[in-house]
């Protein structure tokens, strides 16, 4: 059904650009016809320039096999090859434009890789959740705001749940369905994923989903931007049995280490487009999903609960050389237990130094927020509305970003919700 303005509806688009890459395709070829109707200008101009100039470059080849000089050439043809390269850069300009101004944002018209094989999304995770659920396997989904990335990773992890796996996430969590209600956590630390794997069998599988992945893999890489840092990190949910679902905003942020994964069979790629489409790439998987559900989980969407943080706080390296050569799954709880109550496995810069005239003391970061969810009305602004994060910066003598994530952190936990529900009600009767 076409807008009450004369646009065409996004379904009436979709089906026009369907019909026009077939009728492209069968004229100019497969790689042609997808570059002219790639999302992307810059990308579709650079592989129709590639494409014309092998064009070109065969033309000039076949002369010369044929023995024939520079006098021999037909300048027809030639230019033939140049006039349908150039209609075909109007062409690719003109669609790109259009998708633009029809739907009102870039790559809606046609997908940037339309023509690959279509598969409804339950027959997909039923052949491919083995990927998704498998030891130490590296799955990210990148979209743009607003396409349903969160929900689609929490999609992802449902069907871990359905086979009586665990699932794990820096995602906050509403109650669930009874089906659910045993098997699903919030993880915030590194450290409380292990401590949650050490709590359940090592033959259960645990699907980690982590919301926010940029800052998270920057701690991960470091400074150095080490690719072993990021193997490091694959190494310890591999011989933990879990796997990692990394949520990611813009491709320029995804480190070429987690792409590089899941195209060597490792993992998988998801590019979310739209609600109900998503494509998938791999190392031998490349499909466009349709007919997505929406998750069963019942998670935080929005507002400053839906906050999203997963901290680092773990020697990644130190902890597997704790661990490294042990295969029996006992002893490697065992080890890792014992490592997690070592302070020494843990990174500095989640420890904050206090020095006063009797000792010096480190404390976790993570306990001063227990701390001050002890005490919670110290701390509320005068508004009521939110935790004075320069207060927690003043009383603890933390530097500006740690005071931060503590404040971020006591937004989203439970003690801070139940406060909001009882000030509330303090303020209702007080009417």
């Amino acid at each position: 059904m076409a807008s009450s303005n004369g646009q065409k509806s996004s379904t009436q688009i979709r089906t026009v650009s369907r019909a026009a890459f077939e009728i492209m395709e069968h004229d100019r070829g497969s790689e042609l016809a997808k570059s002219i109707m790639l999302s992307s200008l810059g990308k579709g101009t650079e592989n129709i320039i590639s494409i014309y100039s092998v064009k070109i470059r065969d033309y000039i080849n076949d002369m010369i096999k044929q023995n024939k000089t520079l006098s021999d050439l037909d300048l027809k043809e030639l230019h033939s090859i140049f006039v349908k390269g150039n209609n075909d850069l109007g062409m690719h300009e003109y669609i790109c434009t259009l998708m633009r101004t029809e739907l009102g944002f870039f790559g809606a018209l046609v997908p940037h890789n339309y023509g690959t094989s279509k598969i409804v999304y339950d027959e997909f995770i039923a052949e491919h959740h083995k990927i998704i659920n498998g030891a130490g396997m590296d799955i990210a989904v990148k979209g743009p705001k607003g396409v349903g990335k969160t929900d689609y990773a929490c999609l992802l992890g449902e069907s871990n749940l359905i086979r009586n796996g665990v699932f794990a996430a820096n995602i906050p969590m509403r109650e669930q369905i009874e089906e659910f209600q045993e098997s699903v956590y919030f993880v915030g630390y590194l450290s409380d994923l292990l401590r949650l794997r050490m709590k359940i069998p090592m033959n259960i599988h645990i699907t980690v989903a982590i919301d926010e992945a940029e800052p998270v893999f920057k701690r991960i890489l470091g400074a150095t931007l080490e690719s072993r840092n990021v193997i490091d990190f694959f190494w310890l949910t591999r011989k933990y049995n879990m796997s990692i679902i990394s949520i990611w905003h813009y491709s320029d942020d995804i480190p070429a280490q987690i792409i590089d994964i899941t195209k060597n069979g490792d993992g998988l790629f998801f590019d979310k487009k739209q609600k109900t489409i998503a494509f998938v790439d791999g190392e031998s998987i490349k499909s466009v999903i349709t007919e997505i559900p929406k998750t069963r989980l019942n998670f935080v969407s929005a507002g400053v609960g839906s906050a999203a943080s997963f901290y680092i706080d773990i020697n990644i390296k130190k902890l597997n050389q704790r661990t490294a050569g042990v295969t029996d799954d006992k002893e490697a709880k065992k080890l890792l237990m014992k490592a997690l109550d070592d302070p020494s496995v843990y990174l500095k810069d989640y420890k904050h130094r206090v020095t006063n005239d009797d000792k010096d003391r480190s404390t976790f970061i993570k306990d001063i927020v227990k701390e001050i969810n002890g005490t919670i009305d110290e701390f509320v602004t005068s508004t009521n509305r939110s935790i004075d994060w320069r207060k927690i910066r003043h009383v603890y003598d933390l530097g500006e970003n740690d005071a931060k994530l503590i404040h971020n952190e006591i937004l989203r936990s439970e003690e801070w919700r139940i406060w909001k529900k009882n000030f509330k009600e303090r303020s209702e009767n007080e009417k």
